[in-house]
């Protein structure tokens, strides 16, 4: 075989692994630095869209994540009046969730105290990066969201789901996916604004209510008790 004609097969050869069934080296690179990037810490405001929910959206909310998996989630536009005026603050295990409205902290396990549609588009951004690394790569381009410069995936899931996932030019932050899947159904979920902090201020994860909120302990709770100035 000739130099050109290997080199051509080579092109070729290389062309179909980048556009067709498997991921390519740099994808792989790309989707660990989705990963690790998610895990890091970094400060968003999110557009969500959940196209099969009873409220679909679209729900703003503006998300401050830590590193040691502090979690902190405002919602500044919601669909319906239920979803405004939120504050959620997670420790990772435990969290409390304030509504401005009735000036009212829900506190209990993290698991149970949840914001819908923003708590549902953290789950399927990490339900996604973990399925990516079996995934499909049909489409790698170029393109471009509100919160700046990406390159955009496109996936099929082993399960047959189909996903784009946006990631930052150049660190490779997951800024974003559009999803349509059996499990997640049509859904969604872009930032309006990024930034990725070295370190967030740790007064955004302050573990306590507002002062004077009234906190109930759980869904289930039958007394109440209001929140007072630390010791």
């Amino acid at each position: 075989m000739s130099v050109h004609r290997l080199i051509l097969w080579l092109t070729v050869v290389a062309g179909l692994v980048g556009c067709g069934g498997t991921p390519n080296g740099a994808a792989v690179a790309d989707l660990g630095r989705a990963r690790s990037g998610w895990a890091g810490n970094w400060h968003a405001v999110w557009e969500i869209e959940w196209h099969d929910a009873p409220v679909s959206g679209p729900l703003v909310a503006e998300m401050w994540h830590s590193a040691d998996g502090r979690l902190r989630i405002e919602t500044l536009e919601a669909p319906v009046a239920a979803l405004n005026g939120l504050t959620l603050v997670s420790s990772g295990d435990e969290a409390w969730l304030y509504n401005v409205r009735s000036n009212q902290a829900q506190a209990g396990d993290r698991d149970r105290v949840r914001i819908p549609l923003a708590d549902d588009m953290l789950a399927a951004m990490d339900w996604l990066l973990a399925e990516a690394g079996d995934a499909a790569i049909s489409k790698i381009a170029r393109d471009a969201l509100e919160s700046g410069a990406t390159w955009q995936l496109q996936l099929v899931t082993p399960s047959g789901d189909e996903a784009t996932l946006w990631l930052t030019d150049p660190d490779g932050f997951p800024a974003g996916f559009v999803l349509r899947s059996g499990r997640w159904g049509a859904v969604s979920c872009k930032t309006r604004w990024l930034e990725r902090p070295q370190r967030p201020d740790p007064r955004l994860f302050d573990p306590q209510p507002p002062v004077g909120a009234t906190i109930v302990q759980s869904p289930d709770a039958t007394t109440q008790t209001a929140a007072s100035e630390p010791p």
